[in-house]
């Protein structure tokens, strides 16, 4: 063990070293330690600081070798260990860092700051009973600090000791007079917060009583009085107090749930289901509905709620007076508020409306167009008016002649969106092209025909329509941001980077994605390049979505501390509950996917397409590199902004020469493990990487996991069979217990024979197309009948045309087929070309002539240049010739005169 005292004059040299450390200062920092060190070449305390001036100053390996070395000559003292501690916490090794924090707060238990950094590092690290025992001693060393009180309430929430809780707030609030009413307003509300999680809600309605007069937010406060009053069943109190709400805002869907299941109409905790209302529910929700449309007539919310208890005929005329005043102001979204009317079309019912729906607004649309032409329906009923219905006379009462020209395109819009969402796509094209035929400046119409070509499987066309909208409007971030997507899903990576780039301002031409954190955008870039099968690109994208959410996990600590310092106590509640779900969030769940995939299709090629990437990416970097020696742009940076542009992994290159792809998939799925146990991907995905690792305990977990959410997934079915064959085939390498666990599985399953098995779920599932492709890929992994197996995979019943992922499944099907025979590929799209002909992966023809009318066009307009050029050149030859023309008259006249002189 090395002395680890300095002389005076070192030790203000080392204390000064440390204060630059802190202010950012590391070059600075590092030559006062080197002025320590070479006096005091193995003093422990300068190398452990050194070593962590090294990690900021990007020297990594050298960093963690000074740290170590440090530690190893100073492991009696704190500092050694602190050093070691935030080393690993900026390499994000958490749980290391956690033991470190500890065995330096052993050596010195009387720093408030070690003991602070170390609960942080507990919470992180959801340490909670740890947590406990830090803010504990932390209340005892500084009870005048309104923080200590906080968290040591809130440590006891977090290991559900409430009481105890709520007896830290009161103890509080009595000893201390709260002068920032705001601040006493969180804290009553985070009092009632603990009441209720401890499920006392009678304690909690009275406490919500004794808090009123303190809460600045009365809205909150209502909104939770009558939640509790509901649980607690005092059904009368509840209904008046959702009024009251109702009153402030009668838009609420909360608030009209609330008075529904205060009538007790609708059960609590039930999901609302209008299709399956009983008669006598439908009569208790009419008398309500009619009541609340007489106090709220200009509420959409219920005019909408009573369109949902509406059937037939009373369904017709209560959807005309919902419908007309919205045409009439001519609302864009008005076919986005009834889109819940357009599920679940399989039940007769639901299908009946929408029908209706079609028939009024079809009338509608017959009625303006003839009043726009100058007709009236006077003289095409031919005096008839005695036999019109009542809606048609509400109709002709609503719909004023003046009004009917802007009308009139948003009901064409209304049935474009109608169609669509029937798959009625050639009507839904009829009515698009007359309300844009009709306004063609409206923009939104555009951006429709953009979605409809997309929904018909044709990007090209889909991109071009949506990057008309954005250029419509300049100043829209949404319309450039879709037309960003739309250009990159249809594989026009270069284009769609190029329009998002446009509100980056200065550094537009330089895209650095770890200071954007867009996270959509990544993973759209990523998806691009993986369907371009440039797959060292797409990781990198992918990768950079799960670093996003890494850092949200990382930076909880910062809110967590302003929380506690503000007070803000129920918001640090959500904090907790929002980051131990962070990464099941979609995107997340999306570029773990896309990471996972990559990783395994990897380790499945071997090493010699390993190599050919990185040989890729090398010439790609190389092109990069030469590119900015000569970009002015990039020369014009200053230092600062080249490190916020700069880049030491351009392509992606570091994260394909992984020599274990299995484990860094392994690192992403341990995290959707933890936070998305309840997404059905989540173990789809273990049992891929598992059997891929030949983890078989793991992957019979993953099964099992399986088999309690979807066992009759498509997905899993391969996937079963797929590490069943794996198992067999390695049965005497593995262990007689797990030779012991995969047969009670197969006797759970009643699995005689793979084959017999996939037969049997074939039969089971023959109307699921996705089911059968699953069927026809086993027997083609267990070398059966190829020939039966395409044959499976090229049938689509005509009923299935219906369904609305169809082209989508389709169009994987057709992607399995070119990887097993192009030709196979080729009779698959001949056979459904004209079922999907929009679609240019069923028709590339399409491209073809679009790129043959292009380049006819640019010789076109090249040749009109040309001819342009040389009449130009004709008229400056007829100029020329006429100017020439004139001179010679000139100088004729001139001549003449000097003769006339000469005689005179």
């Amino acid at each position: 063990m090395t002395d680890i005292s300095l002389p005076h004059k070192l030790e203000k040299i080392f204390d000064n070293a440390i204060k630059l450390y802190d202010q950012k200062q590391y070059h600075k920092s590092l030559e006062e330690i080197e002025q320590v060190l070479k006096k005091k070449p193995e003093h422990p305390e300068s190398l452990s600081l050194k070593g962590l001036v090294l990690l900021e100053i990007d020297r990594k390996e050298e960093a963690l070798e000074f740290c170590r070395k440090g530690l190893s000559l100073g492991i009696t003292h704190f500092f050694t260990w602190q050093a070691y501690a935030i080393y690993n916490k900026k390499k994000k090794n958490y749980k290391e860092s956690l033991k470190c924090y500890q065995r330096a707060y052993e050596k010195d238990q009387k720093n408030l700051s070690l003991l602070i950094e170390l609960s942080n590092m507990q919470l992180l690290t959801r340490d909670f009973n740890g947590y406990l025992d830090s803010r504990k001693k932390l209340l005892k060393l500084q009870p005048n600090k309104k923080e200590n009180w906080f968290a040591f309430s809130f440590a006891n929430h977090l290991n559900k000791d409430y009481d105890m809780a709520i007896q830290t707030i009161e103890k509080y609030t009595t000893s201390n007079k709260i002068r920032n009413q705001n601040e006493m307003s969180e804290i009553a509300f985070y009092q009632n917060e603990l009441i209720e999680t401890s499920g006392n809600y009678e304690h909690c309605s009275k406490h919500l009583d004794k808090i009123f007069p303190f809460i600045k937010d009365k809205m909150r406060w209502k909104e939770k009085k009558a939640r509790m009053l509901l649980i607690l069943k005092k059904y009368v109190r509840a209904e008046r107090m959702y009024y009251m709400l109702l009153d402030q805002n009668p838009s609420m869907n909360e608030y009209l749930d609330g008075i529904e299941q205060a009538k007790q109409i609708i059960p609590m905790n039930t999901k609302r289901e209008p299709w399956n209302f009983n008669e006598k529910q439908l009569k208790q929700l009419n008398e309500l509905y009619s009541q609340l449309q007489k106090k709220y007539p200009k509420s959409l919310l219920i005019n909408k709620r009573i369109l949902e208890i509406k059937y037939s005929q009373n369904f017709k005329k209560a959807f005309i007076e919902y419908v007309i005043p919205q045409i009439k102001k001519g609302i864009p979204s008005m076919f986005s508020n009834l889109i819940s009317f357009y599920q679940n079309l399989n039940i007769e019912k639901n299908m009946d409306r929408v029908k209706i729906i079609e028939q009024v607004m079809f009338d509608f649309a017959k009625r303006l167009e003839y009043v726009r032409i100058g007709k009236s329906d006077n003289n095409e009923n031919n005096g008839n008016d005695k036999n019109k219905n009542e809606e048609d006379s509400v109709i002709n009462k609503k719909i004023e002649i003046e009004e009917s020209r802007a009308s009139l395109v948003y009901v064409y819009y209304f049935l474009t969106q109608h169609f669509d969402k029937l798959h009625q796509f050639e009507k839904a094209f009829e009515f698009l092209n007359k309300a844009i035929e009709h306004t063609p400046t409206l923009f939104d119409l555009y951006a429709f025909k953009g979605r409809l070509y997309k929904h018909v499987g044709d990007f090209d066309l889909a991109s071009k329509y949506v990057e008309k909208t954005r250029k419509l409007d300049l100043a829209d971030r949404h319309i450039n941001n879709e037309s960003t997507k739309y250009f990159l899903r249809n594989q026009q990576t270069k284009k769609g980077t190029e329009i998002f780039n446009i509100f980056m301002k200065d550094l537009q031409n330089f895209p650095n994605w770890r200071y954007f954190q867009v996270s959509w955008m990544t993973n759209e870039i990523g998806s691009a390049h993986f369907k371009k099968k440039e797959y060292s690109f797409a990781l990198k994208m992918f990768q950079q979505t799960t670093k996003n959410y890494t850092a949200y996990y990382d930076n909880q600590l910062t809110y967590h501390q302003y929380c506690l310092k503000e007070g803000y106590l129920c918001s640090l509640v959500n904090l907790v509950k929002i980051t131990n779900k962070i990464y099941s969030y979609p995107f997340y769940l999306t570029a773990a996917k896309g990471v996972i995939e990559i990783y395994l299709y990897l380790h499945e090629q071997g090493a010699e397409f390993q190599k050919e990437l990185i040989t890729e990416c090398e010439k790609l970097e190389k092109e990069i590199n030469e590119k900015k020696k000569t970009d002015e742009q990039y020369l014009q940076l200053d230092d600062d902004e080249k490190k916020l542009v700069e880049d030491d992994d351009p392509v992606g290159k570091k994260l394909i020469e992984t020599k274990k792809p299995l484990e860094e998939a392994l690192k992403i799925l341990q995290k959707l493990e933890n936070q998305a146990e309840h997404s059905l991907d989540t173990h789809l995905l273990s049992l891929k990487v598992y059997t891929k690792m030949g983890n078989y305990n793991s992957a019979i977990e993953a099964i099992q996991k399986i088999r309690r959410v979807d066992p009759n997934n498509f997905q899993f079915h391969k996937l079963l069979v797929e590490f069943l064959l794996q198992a067999k085939n390695n049965k005497k390498d593995l262990s007689e217990k797990i030779n012991t666990q995969i047969n009670d599985l197969q006797k759970e399953l009643n699995i005689q024979s793979l084959s017999e098995y996939n037969q049997q779920f074939l039969q089971k599932n023959i109307n699921k197309l996705e089911h059968r492709i699953s069927a026809a890929e086993v027997m083609l992994l267990l070398g059966e009948n190829k020939e039966k197996a395409i044959e499976i995979m090229m049938k689509v019943d005509d009923l299935e045309f219906e369904n609305k992922r169809l082209l989508q499944s389709c169009l994987n099907i057709l992607l399995k087929l070119e990887n097993i025979d192009e030709n196979y590929a080729n009779q698959y799209r001949e056979k459904y070309s004209k079922k999907f002909k929009y679609s240019t992966d069923f028709n590339p023809q399409i491209l073809e002539i679009r790129k043959e009318k292009k380049i006819q066009k640019q010789l076109e307009f090249e040749k009109q240049i040309k001819q342009e050029k040389e009449k130009l050149k004709e008229k400056e030859k007829e100029h020329e010739n006429k100017n020439e023309k004139e001179k010679d008259k000139k100088t004729e006249k001139e001549d003449e005169k000097e003769k006339r002189k000469e005689k005179k």
